[in-house]
C-alpha cells in the first residue's frame, strides 16, 4: 500500500498522485508524465499493490469541460490546471465495488509532453458549466 501522507506536497519534483481510499487519509504513489493530445490526457500509475505500471489511463474532455475515463471497472472525473511549474488534474473516481475518493495528478512541466494543440475550451466551457450569477437569475 503507498505511503499515507499528512500533507500534500503541490511542488513535486517527479509526476506524483494523491489520492484518498475508503475513507483513510491521503495516500500518494508514483505516475508517468503526462502526454496531452487534442482533448485528451495520457498516463500511467504504478500499483504498489502488484509493483507493475497499471494499463495506461486515457482521459477525454467531455462537454461539462472535465476529463473522463469511464473504465469497465471505475470512473475517473477531474478538472485540469496549470501553472508556469506544475500541471494539475483534481477530481473524483468511484470503482464498480462502490469505492470512491479524491485524486490530485501533478506533473512537474518538465513531465508534460504536449502534442499538436491542446483544447482552448477549457475556460469558455468553465463558465457555461457554472451557475448563473445573481443577476441574470433575477432578471436584472
Amino acid at each position: 500500500m503507498p505511503d499515507l501522507d499528512d500533507l500534500l506536497d503541490l511542488e513535486v519534483s517527479e509526476p506524483t498522485c494523491f489520492y484518498t481510499w475508503a475513507g483513510e487519509a491521503w495516500h500518494h504513489g508514483r505516475v508517468s508524465g503526462l502526454i496531452r493530445q487534442g482533448n485528451s490526457l495520457r498516463f500511467e500509475y504504478f500499483d504498489s499493490d502488484t509493483e507493475d505500471w497499471e494499463e495506461t489511463t486515457v482521459m477525454t474532455m467531455e462537454n461539462d469541460g472535465l476529463y473522463h475515463f469511464r473504465g469497465t471497472k471505475e470512473h475517473r472525473w477531474a478538472f485540469l490546471a496549470e501553472t508556469k511549474t506544475h500541471v494539475f488534474l483534481a477530481g473524483n473516481f468511484v470503482h464498480e465495488d462502490g469505492t470512491q475518493g479524491v485524486e490530485i495528478w501533478i506533473w512537474p512541466q518538465a513531465q508534460v509532453k504536449v502534442i499538436g494543440r491542446a483544447p482552448a475550451a477549457t475556460a469558455r466551457t468553465a463558465r457555461s458549466a457554472r451557475p448563473p450569477s445573481n443577476s441574470a437569475r433575477s432578471g436584472s
